[in-house]
């Protein structure tokens, strides 16, 4: 059982060995990004970058 500090009325329930899925944050190149959407059927639409080009938000559409 997990409680959540400061949600005293927030309970979670796991099974023993319950397999529990957390964010994977991966780096790409805009490159890489851009074949990852062709190889699976996407086409790149746009891209949207904060000013430093840090972090990437892709749109992409079903080819």
């Amino acid at each position: 059982m997990v409680k959540l500090t400061g949600f005293s009325s927030v309970s979670i329930p796991f099974e023993k060995d319950e397999c529990i899925w957390t964010e994977i944050s991966q780096k790409y190149s805009r490159d890489q990004i851009h074949q990852i959407a062709a190889d699976n059927g996407f086409i790149h639409v746009v891209e949207f970058v904060d000013s430093k080009s840090w972090f990437m938000d892709a749109l992409w559409t079903v080819v």
